[in-house]
């Protein structure tokens, strides 16, 4: 019975430490002279695309990038909303969480490499 509880307690400390590092991997920002990443959203300056999640577009088909905040009773909640020029998705909607996101420089950080990868100036 003692060895079932600290297998099943080992298995929980596991499962915790994933997610804690999955979390922390999806919000890291990787910015350099060819690409920019976060939150599951990539912008590729040379060929001037980007993807979010798995869907690709070029950046010239962005027509509105903005941010939502949705507020509770217990903790608010973030979105980053982007509008595209796409019959089948026109709007995606990509999750923000932690603690450390301010969610209006990334919208800003977003715009800025969507018009550095060739697309519209977009200001929100």
């Amino acid at each position: 019975m003692e060895t079932a509880f600290i297998l099943v307690l080992l298995a929980a400390l596991v499962c915790v430490a994933y997610l804690i590092i999955r979390r922390v991997k999806t919000n890291r920002i990787i910015s350099n002279d060819e690409m920019y990443q976060r939150r599951g959203i990539r912008v590729e300056y040379k060929s001037g695309c980007i993807q979010i999640k798995k869907y690709i577009y070029p950046v010239s088909k962005v027509t509105g990038v903005k941010w939502i905040t949705e507020k509770s009773r217990l903790r608010s909640k973030y979105y980053i909303k982007l509008e595209v020029d796409d019959i089948v998705k026109p709007i995606h909607t990509v999750p923000v969480k932690g603690a450390y996101i301010n969610i209006e420089e990334f919208s800003r950080s977003l715009c800025l490499a969507l018009r550095k990868a060739g697309g519209p100036e977009l200001i929100n």
